[in-house]
């Protein structure tokens, strides 16, 4: 395996991967303002931890395309994760 190949395995990589500081910013703010509003869902009748789970998602992608699309990035987060008016629940980046 060459060392670019290693690069692309996340199983073999070691490697911290940095972004920009714009969207390192963006990611931690969208994960804080999700969380917050998750916490406050904690408690409600019905709600599991599945549901739980799904609204965070669903809640960081809605604040960090917001937070994307303020600092003026050309393809926002969110928009890579919308399709057909659903947000496809992926693990953040």
């Amino acid at each position: 395996m060459s060392e670019q190949d290693s690069r692309k395995n996340p199983e073999t990589s070691t490697a911290i991967v940095i972004g920009s500081p714009k969207r390192v910013a963006a990611d931690t703010l969208a994960r804080e303002m999700a969380g917050k509003i998750v916490l406050d869902m904690v408690g409600t009748e019905g709600m599991s931890k599945d549901k739980l789970n799904m609204a965070y998602r669903t809640e960081y992608a809605l604040r960090r395309n917001e937070l994307e699309h303020i600092a003026g990035h050309e393809e926002p987060y969110a928009e890579k994760q919308i399709q057909s008016g659903e947000i496809n629940h992926q693990e953040p980046d």
